[in-house]
Parts: C-alpha cells; sequence; structure tokens
C-alpha cells in the first residue's frame, strides 16, 4: 500500500470517534423544564377568581344565525361588588365588561384578517355569567355574520377558550 492509503485510512478513523462521540452527546440529551411560564397573572399581580376552560366551546343553534352555550358550574362565591375585578379570554384582557352583584355581563370582540391582511370578520360573544347560591351558569351567545362562527371554531381549534375571571392587585 502506498502512504497516501494510510493517511485517507487515518482521517477516516479520526472522522469516525468525533462523529460517535457527537452522538453520544446528542443521545445524552433529555427534555426537562427549566424555569415556569410568566403567566399574565404573574406580571399584572392578579389573583384567580374563576376559571372556566372549555376546549372548545360547542355552540348550539336552531335557525344558523344565532350560537348559544349555556354551561353550569360549580358553586363559586363571587360578589362583583366588593373588588377590582377583570375578565380575561385566553390570557386577554376584555373590555366593556360590567360586573355586579352576582354577575358578570358584557361583549368580547375579535376581528379575523386573511393572509393578504384584509380585514375578512368580527365576532362578537356575548358573555353573561351569572352567580347563583348552588351554581354557577355561563352563557354565550354568538350571532353568525360573515361566516364568523367558522372562523371562530377555527381559532378555537387552535387556541383553546378559557375564560378567567380575576381579580386585580395593587400593580
Amino acid at each position: 500500500m502506498k502512504w497516501y492509503s494510510y493517511l485517507i485510512c487515518l482521517v477516516i478513523i479520526v472522522g469516525a470517534i468525533f462523529s460517535t462521540i457527537s452522538l453520544v452527546d446528542i443521545w445524552k440529551q433529555h427534555s426537562g423544564v427549566y424555569g415556569e411560564p410568566i403567566s399574565i397573572e404573574t406580571t399584572a399581580d392578579y389573583t384567580t377568581i374563576a376559571k372556566f376552560d372549555y376546549g372548545i366551546i360547542e355552540f348550539e343553534s336552531e335557525d344558523g344565525q344565532t350560537y348559544t352555550n349555556t354551561t353550569n358550574y360549580g358553586f363559586i362565591d363571587f360578589d362583583g361588588t366588593q373588588g377590582n375585578y377583570a375578565l380575561l379570554f385566553n390570557d386577554t384582557l376584555l373590555s366593556n365588561i360590567e360586573f355586579m352583584a352576582g354577575k358578570v355581563i358584557g361583549t368580547m370582540s375579535m376581528n379575523f384578517y386573511a393572509t393578504s391582511g384584509d380585514y375578512v370578520c368580527t365576532v362578537n360573544l356575548d358573555i353573561n355569567i351569572e352567580f347563583f347560591d348552588g351554581q354557577t351558569v355561563v352563557s354565550l351567545t354568538l350571532q353568525n355574520e360573515d361566516d364568523s362562527v367558522a372562523y371562530f371554531m377555527q381559532y378555537m381549534t387552535i387556541n383553546g377558550a378559557v375564560f378567567k375571571i380575576v381579580e386585580r392587585g395593587a400593580v
């Protein structure tokens, strides 16, 4: 054999050793959680009073125009007159929400846009949360304008639907 054949074999063996070391490093990796996610409650000093996790809201409709969902939850002790409250939808603060004794009402608006950036439709979800002695009733109503129900259902398929009533602390 010629001397350069030995050199080529040596280069291949050294390359194989380095590749094996790299594979061992890859195989030793494991998944884990480092730290904890930062939630809006933590950053804004909110205390969660009630949480309604729907996943996907299952609406019912008789006329194809008005879609409703009424869900009963267990008893939650809530008096909307005793604190500084806010309503969050998927950790987004909602405006135009009124808090009263034993009741939360308001409308959530969400705009949808095409991939070109053009406006498509607006979803206006009417929210009515009532706190009774034995149960809590959450009623949601949605008007289907410009296929807004289809856009909202697709949004929930990706992001889910979680409502939270929070009390604002000293910020």
